[in-house]
Parts: structure tokens; sequence; C-alpha cells
């Protein structure tokens, strides 16, 4: 699109290979026009950008051109001497005037000075409510640009909507989902959960209200509490000292660390030397690596902690202050030191303990009622043989006329079952010639 070939309503702009389209378009029970940017070949119509979001035509008389100078803009021919509802708002010397418009197979549309090919304005600066591959959200320290997505009014109106995401670049940058300009979802795994003050609560991933507050802190309003509502968040213990009092940190493991907006950030510092760091420092209430991956850098929390949510197996491990009782306390629980992971190991190994020695149990209880029961029968109808002992008791207590003999003396007497003293077979077996010494 250039100067001489502007954009008119009716008429649409594709990319290269024919995977965006450029145009003005309409929605549902509305005349309101806008020029819009969508999937060429998906059926349904999936808008990506729209540029007059705020300032839609009531006609079909508008035109996207460049002007004299080189912007891009949106005219209302209708209107005498009209003048542009929408501009690109780019500021360009004297000899740049000279561009074009191109709709890129990204889904960018792009300004460029045709002798430098300089892009000098892109639509992916300025996104509206979809996050396409390549775009960037956050703000350019250099141009001054913050990019980030905001919603629509509604799905048939594309003007802005009170819904926004964007970066926060205080203290380390993270990216917030705003509702009317307030924060209610901090970047991280989770559903939504409204900010709240001093020490939490952490909370789980659920539908139903499973929080707790931070090892040294308690409801602020217990009350509201037990009925699910932990909006008044958490408060330190009271009457409690963690000013050189020996206090110590406790391990929260794998959690969503606290909101990073007014936390402090010392990258130069290792884990232990953050561990010295906050604990000279009464003020600091908490503090975990910078980098989770590497485990190094200092981040430490000197005021309220904000949502802090615990996961089963990601997160952070999250090392809290607390009064010289609350340390001793937690040392004395299992998960003071050895973690869910601990705990989980010595249920397993208990558990399978336990049913090995409920197995030797039934084993030994089976045992001796089969040795009872051959104590007590007249006729044994299975004869242990290696038991001979039992055997020949059992042959003087009931003074049998059939003698026993072991069976190390029956294959003495036959030579080991020699085929040599084999007399012959009948019915119940062989029959052997024994030699009995005397």
């Amino acid at each position: 699109m250039t100067h001489n070939n502007p954009i008119r309503d009716g008429d649409i702009l594709v990319s290269a290979k024919a995977i965006f389209a450029l145009g003005f378009f309409s929605h549902a029970n509305s005349n309101n026009r806008y020029v819009e940017i969508w999937y060429n070949k998906v059926s349904e119509q999936t808008i990506v950008w729209v540029a007059n979001r705020e300032s839609p035509l009531t006609n079909t008389s508008g035109i996207l051109s460049i002007d004299i100078h080189g912007n891009l803009i949106i005219l209302d021919t209708q209107t005498p001497n009209p003048k542009p509802i929408w501009s690109a708002n780019v500021s360009f010397p004297a000899f740049s005037s000279n561009t074009s418009a191109v709709l890129l197979d990204t889904g960018n549309f792009i300004l460029v000075q045709n002798e430098s090919q300089k892009v000098l304005w892109q639509s992916f600066d300025y996104p509206c409510n979809t996050y396409l591959p390549f775009m960037k959200l956050g703000l350019d320290r250099k141009t001054g640009i913050n990019r980030f997505l905001t919603s629509w009014k509604s799905p048939n109106d594309p003007g802005t909507g009170n819904l926004t995401y964007k970066f926060d670049a205080a203290g380390i940058p993270q990216l917030f989902f705003y509702k009317n300009g307030a924060p209610v979802w901090r970047a991280g795994f989770g559903q939504i959960l409204g900010f709240l003050k001093n020490g939490g609560p952490r909370c789980g991933i659920s539908d139903k209200f499973e929080c707790q507050c931070l090892p040294g802190f308690q409801p602020k309003n217990p009350k509201e509490w037990c009925l699910g509502d932990g909006s008044g968040g958490c408060i330190r213990k009271r009457n409690v000292s963690t000013c050189q009092s020996g206090e110590g940190f406790v391990i929260v493991a794998s959690v969503k660390s606290p909101d990073t907006s007014k936390a402090r950030v010392d990258a130069s510092l290792s884990l232990e030397a953050c561990n010295e760091k906050c604990l000279k420092d009464c003020s600091c209430a908490a503090y975990t690596s910078a980098d989770g991956r590497t485990g190094s850098g200092c981040l430490t929390w000197h005021r309220d902690m904000l949502d802090t949510r615990t996961f089963a197996h990601v997160g952070q491990d999250l090392y809290v202050r607390v009064d010289a009782h609350e340390l001793a306390s937690y040392a004395k629980k299992p998960h003071g030191s050895l973690g869910k992971k601990g705990i989980i190991a010595i249920i397993v190994v208990s558990a399978f303990l336990v049913l090995l020695l409920m197995v030797y149990i039934v084993h030994w209880i089976v045992k001796k009622q089969k040795q009872a029961r051959r104590k007590h029968s007249k006729y044994p109808s299975i004869v242990d043989l290696q038991d001979t002992r039992s055997i020949k008791d059992l042959e003087s207590r009931q003074n049998l006329d059939l003698p026993f003999f072991d069976l190390s003396d029956i294959a003495e007497a036959t030579n080991n079952f020699s085929p040599d003293n084999k007399l012959g077979q009948g019915g119940f077996g062989s029959v052997y010639k024994v030699i009995f010494r005397v």
C-alpha cells in the first residue's frame, strides 16, 4: 500500500502467503466500520488487530492511506475537508516521507521507509486483545513504547475494555492481569486470586478455600477465615520478637514467590550470603534466590508478602523469618527439615515395612496351626520327614505297635535306596531290603 494506492472500504490487503488479511469490517448488529486484521484462511472470522477501535466510522466511505508526510491514516471521505479519524502518529524527517505499508505473514502491519527499508511503525507495538507469535510485551526503554493486551468491550465492540494484561517493571518484571486498573492475578500457574496483605496467605490450586498463613503468621480476621474469606490476609503473631532474639528461617517449599514489585534484588549474592544479609536486617521478612533455575541472586521482602501460592511439583523455596519459639517448633516437625518429598518417602517405606511384618505374622500363625494339628492327630495324614524328633515323640506318647524310623536310618539301611537292595515293586511303591547294624 502506498500514497497513490490506498485501501478503500471493500478492498482487502492480503499477506504474501495469504495467511492474514486487512480491510474494513463491521460486527453484528452494528453499522460501525473498523480497519481490522484477521486470519484469511479461517472459516470463522477471527480478528487479531483493530486500528481505529476508539474511533469507528459510521459509513462505508472510509479510506486507509498514507498522507503526503508518509504517515498512516484513516479518513472519512464523506465529510467536507476530511481529517484523519485515526493516525499512526509517526514523526518523520523531511527525507523520510517516501513510505509504504505492508501486511506480513506474521500478522504484523508495518510502515517502512522505502529507501532504507527501515520499519517506522508496526501494529505489533500496539496489540489489542490477541497475542500473536513474534509479538513482544513489556516496556521498550529505548522508544518508551509499553506493549500490553487489552480486552474488547464486548464480542461485537472492539473498543478498549476493562481487562489488561501487561508487565510491571517495578522490582523484578512480572506480568499482571488487571481489572479496572486493579491487579487481580500475577503471572504463574493457578486461578485468579485477590491480592492479600502482610504475610499471605498462601493458597493451593483448588476451587475450595485451601489457604494457610505463612510460618510465624496468623489470620488477621479469624472469624472471616473460618467462613472461607481470607481477604483480610495474615499478620505476624503477637508478642513475638524476630530481631536479634534467636530468630531464623523456615523453608516453605514449592511456592510461587510473593509479589516482587516492592522486593529488593541483589544479583551478585549467593543464597548463603542472602541468608546472612536478611538475618542481619530485622526488617527482612523473607528471602529466596533471584534465579530459581540456578539458585543464584538474592531477592528479599521487607514489607507485605502478597499472592503467595503453593504447588505440588514446581516452584521455589521461600525462606520465611520466624521467631525463636516458632523456629524450634518447626525443627521438631518432620516437614521442618525433610519437606514434602521426605515425608512421602517415610510414609512409603513405613507402609512397606508394616506390610512385610504382617506377612511374616500370618506365615508364623499358619505354621503354628499346622504344627498344632499334627500334635493332636492320632494318625497324621502328612508326615514331615524332616521333623523326625516330633514323630518319635508322637510314637512314645501314643505307644503304637508300629515303630517309626528316621529317614537317615532308612537311607543307610538301603544303601541310599540302591537298586541292588530293591526287592520288587507293588501298589504302594518300591520294596527294599534293609540291613540294620545292631
